[in-house]
């Protein structure tokens, strides 16, 4: 069975809900992750309820404003969910947000096995199904093959950075790199190192959800990336709205180790 249509309908619905709040701020209260709920997050994760509820799937739902919620009875299946990712550029009207979306089949990272981002505002649908690649709008994406740390365009998130400690074990890189980038969505700039736009991206802040990456985890596999911790070990936190990660996502093993080396303490 694959799991990509039922993702696909499910970001569709929120791209649907979602767009004529675009712009808009009101908060609505505060999710189970513990951040300020905007009503475009709340109205886009009853979308992705909606659809559940429609096509009756048993699922173990793990959303950054629900929580954790069983649907249905007796499924090991778990839909892990980032209703929108980029809040703040959505309610400020900047055009770079997404939707994502992940089906796994245990509690952790390592179950993943179809996921979908999609670019909301573009209507750009990045997927993947585990051992079948990994597409752009249905088209099959590979990563840069840029290797040289001072060619590469670099995602590097330093929102809420700790200067003394964090910032200082990225220094080395932001000096050498001249092409640094962040645009306020961490999994479409993920979804951006599969399909070639970016060379790399790196966080670690040790603040980025789970529910964040664990789709756009899976799509840079498959597409032929490579994303690991900064230590360069394998990620596999456990699926809760409260899993926080640090990690290097590269095109290719030898970008990834260069960057790496230069990050170490």
């Amino acid at each position: 069975m694959s799991w990509i249509p039922l993702l696909r309908e499910m970001v569709n619905a929120v791209r649907v809900s979602s767009m004529p709040l675009f712009g808009k701020h009101k908060i609505v209260g505060r999710g189970a992750s513990g951040d300020l709920t905007e009503e475009i997050d709340r109205v886009a994760e009853s979308a992705i309820i909606r659809v559940i509820d429609k096509r009756k799937i048993s699922c173990t739902l793990v959303s950054e404003e629900i929580g954790v919620k069983e649907f249905g009875r007796g499924s090991s299946i778990y839909l892990v969910a980032d209703p929108i990712d980029g809040t703040t550029n959505a309610i400020s009207g900047v055009p770079f947000f997404a939707s994502s979306l992940a089906i796994s089949r245990s509690p952790y990272l390592s179950g993943v096995v179809a996921g979908v981002v999609m670019d909301i505002y573009k209507n750009v649908i990045f997927s993947a199904e585990k051992g079948q690649g990994a597409k752009q709008n249905g088209k099959t994406m590979r990563p840069a093959r840029v290797v040289d740390v001072e060619r590469a365009i670099i995602g590097v998130d330093l929102s809420k950075i700790k200067p003394k400690e964090q910032l200082q074990r990225l220094s080395s890189l932001l000096n050498v790199t001249g092409h640094p980038r962040h645009f306020g969505a961490n999994a479409l700039e993920l979804c951006y190192v599969a399909n070639g736009l970016y060379d790399a991206f790196v966080d670690i802040r040790n603040l980025l959800r789970v529910t964040d990456i664990a789709a756009a985890y899976l799509i840079i596999n498959e597409a032929g990336g490579i994303m690991l911790t900064p230590e360069s070990h394998k990620l596999n936190p456990s699926l809760t709205p409260t899993s926080r990660v640090s990690f290097v996502a590269a095109g290719n093993n030898q970008l990834f180790k260069k960057i790496s080396a230069l990050i170490k303490t």
